[in-house]
């Protein structure tokens, strides 16, 4: 692991989280009513401002003028991340950090999925030059990828083959896209140190460190930055990019210097790490406190659920997941259930883009026009957990969001049991795969059942951890 560099910087993380994932068997897309993408396809979003050797050159020098230098940078992902406020929309996970600080010209704001930087409230395009220009510029960029030929990577996948077949493994792997997604970190790293020198900031701060973020850790490491990453799901040794990491000699460029965790749990297990060139500490759960403060400014929203709601009938939350296909199962239990049950599906972030497929699915396919999807997947989720008495998932991080307001949980999945072992042992939801057993469950729920949340305390506690938290890392 050592050695498996290019340009000096080590690229074992970005090859073991992809591995990790493709290798999970039970993994498929997730979808409705679309048709597979091609390599091109999938990765087409995030390759907005990346055309070679374009983005090094393209920054107008007034834009520059204006950024000056900052604190802290954030690495935001709106797209996924984002909670609705008066002026605008936020990413709910990183706004409490930024809010912390003593002057808001301290951060500035990157945003990877639109090419946005913003700062001091002023949209920023660095980029200077039209989408449309970088579109037609894709697929050049993607062969200029597939064109280089590093020995270190042809070594490498050699012997990954050596390795997959000593172990036993049969699946077949998708080389190219691995080649693909190594070669793209890397080649993003000039433009986050390109960005970050120019900032002069002493710290990078995200929240969902193993995607094509990488490349941004990278950069800040390379110009003296430390790299925070914030909890934003359900991370334990079963995670792919949480499970324990082995000490090599020396910091793997793409890991974070230090993890912002939910709880004692997820930082026991950083901690129990071979790898000891980072360090965790618990700063709380930052969009629970997004999401409340956006709750106490947002009447319209409450009065959209209180008129969703039916009379005395129990609300049961359905989340689903990107790239976990349990349609066909929560499908028959929609259709099965007792009419008095309202059903409330929420989609993850990253499945927005298909909102009006999912609506037509259950609105339509399944004849279910009282089944809530639209409301329940853009309010913020802490306000709709205020209102569920059960939620059902495969094993959505939403299973931890659940127990902090006393809503039970089915898991519909066996694997939350390794991936929520703190709560599954403390049990706060149970792993049911049996569609009548639930059914059963649902005949006896009470629409008053679960109403004890006692907000109040929550909001203290989470409070007092980011505190603590923001103290140590921004002193770090």
């Amino acid at each position: 692991m050592k050695n498996l560099t290019i340009d000096g910087i080590n690229y074992w993380p970005i090859a073991r989280i992809y591995l990790g994932f493709e290798l999970d068997d039970n993994r498929s897309n997730g979808t409705v009513g679309t048709v597979k993408n091609s390599l091109y396809k999938r990765i087409r979003s995030r390759l907005k401002p990346y055309t070679s050797g374009l983005f090094r050159n393209s920054v107008p020098r007034d834009i520059w003028n204006r950024t000056g230098d900052r604190q802290v940078v954030f690495l935001t992902y709106t797209e996924a991340r984002r909670i609705r406020v008066e002026n605008g929309i936020i990413d709910g996970y990183l706004d409490p950090i930024y809010k912390k600080l003593g002057s808001q010209n301290d951060g500035f704001f990157v945003d990877y999925t639109s090419s946005k930087h913003y700062g001091g409230g002023t949209n920023l395009d660095p980029f200077g030059f039209s989408l449309s220009t970088v579109n037609a510029s894709k697929k050049a960029f993607v062969n200029l990828l597939f064109s280089r030929k590093d020995k270190e990577l042809d070594w490498f996948f050699d012997l990954l083959d050596q390795l997959l077949l000593r172990k036993g493994v049969t699946k077949n792997i998708d080389k190219r896209r691995l080649k693909f997604r190594i070669l793209l970190i890397l080649e993003l790293v000039d433009h986050y140190s390109h960005l970050f020198k120019k900032l002069n900031a002493r710290i990078l701060i995200g929240s969902n460190y193993y995607g094509l973020e990488m490349a941004a850790s990278i950069a800040a490491h390379q110009v003296g930055m430390k790299v925070v990453d914030v909890q934003h799901g359900g991370q334990g040794p079963a995670h792919h990019a949480y499970a324990d990491w082995p000490d090599i000699g020396r910091p793997f460029e793409a890991l974070p210097d230090v993890f912002w965790t939910w709880d004692q749990f997820s930082k026991d297990n950083i901690d129990k790490w071979g790898y000891k060139h980072s360090r965790a500490v618990v700063g709380g759960h930052t969009l629970l406190l997004s999401s409340i403060v956006e709750r106490a400014s947002s009447e319209m929203i409450l009065q959209a659920i209180e008129a969703s709601k039916k009379p005395n009938k129990p609300n049961v939350l359905v989340t689903l997941q990107k790239g976990v296909d349990v349609l066909d199962f929560i499908a028959e239990l929609i259709l099965k259930s007792p009419d008095k049950v309202k059903w409330w599906v929420r989609l993850h972030p990253g499945m927005m883009s298909e909102l009006d497929n999912f609506i037509n699915f259950f609105h339509k396919e399944l004849g279910r026009n009282d089944v809530e999807v639209e409301l329940a997947s853009s309010c913020p989720l802490f306000i709709i957990l205020l209102e569920m008495q059960l939620h059902i998932t495969a094993f959505s991080s939403v299973l931890q969001d659940a127990s902090i307001f006393k809503v039970p949980s089915i898991a519909i999945d066996r694997r939350a049991k390794s991936l929520f072992e703190q709560e599954y042992r403390n049990n706060e939801f149970e792993v049911n795969e049996d569609v009548c057993d639930i059914l059963q469950k649902l005949k006896v729920i009470s629409a008053i059942e679960v109403n004890n949340k006692s907000l109040g305390n929550i909001l203290d506690m989470q409070n007092r951890l980011l505190v603590a938290a923001y103290s140590e890392v921004i002193s770090y």
